[in-house]
């Protein structure tokens, strides 16, 4: 995590993502499949409705598998803490 102006932060996620293909050896299945992926990671929906885009995707084979490489870069607004959430932090450690 990355402090930002504003109180915001930055969270630098990476992810990799591991095909394993149908049959074993199948290096056409997977080099068919890694620009359809990358394709779909370059911009994912979050559940917020916000969107987060993907950078550095790539693909490459490793130990007879597909992995597919990527980077999202996601900044968080500051918490606002209230009395109901002070009471439920004292509630907790009971």
């Amino acid at each position: 995590m990355s402090p930002l102006p504003c109180g915001m932060q930055e969270i630098r996620q990476v992810v990799d993502v591991t095909y394993f293909p149908e049959q074993e050896g199948d290096f056409g299945e997977m080099w068919s499949v890694g620009p359809q992926v990358v394709t779909v990671l370059s911009v994912l929906t979050l559940s917020d409705g916000n969107m987060a885009r993907g950078v550095g995707l790539r693909c490459g084979l490793s130990d007879g598998l597909l992995h597919i490489h990527g980077v999202y870069r996601l900044r968080l607004k500051p918490v606002e803490w209230s009395e109901k959430m002070m009471e439920l932090n004292h509630l907790t450690g009971i």
